[in-house]
């Protein structure tokens, strides 16, 4: 084996996770404090509620609400009722889960075990 001393992957320090959790955490409190500016308390309330129960849609919806904001489409406060409409159209956009029922087929599976046949005098039961 060749010791090259170099490696394809370095093994994160201490220092580095500890700057990449700054770094996230920076970036977090500027994703809040520019949705504080442009949510009214009303559907700041709706999206915390819907973070609780649906964390990756509320994440869709504030990341398209920031995106609206940096483009300049935002030029008032988002009312809850936008929170409503943007939760339906990210709702649309998810795929529903395809439920299927397969029933086994038997071949000695016939519905003459369940008539009730007037000819047989013997009981088997």
């Amino acid at each position: 084996m060749e010791s090259s001393g170099t490696h394809s992957q370095e093994v994160p320090t201490q220092q580095n996770i500890a700057a990449q959790r700054k770094a996230q955490e920076q970036q977090r409190s500027i994703k809040e404090q520019i949705l504080s500016q442009i949510l009214t308390p009303a559907a700041r309330s709706r999206l915390n509620n819907i973070a609780l129960v649906k964390p990756d849609r509320a994440e869709k919806i504030e990341n398209s609400l920031l995106g609206q904001y940096q483009s300049g489409q935002i030029k008032q406060q988002v009312q809850e009722e936008q929170i409503i409409s943007f939760l339906s159209q990210v709702s649309e956009q998810i795929p529903k889960p395809k439920v299927e029922v397969k029933r086994k087929n038997y071949s000695d599976d016939d519905d003459d075990d369940f008539k009730n046949d007037k000819d047989s005098d013997s009981d088997d039961w």
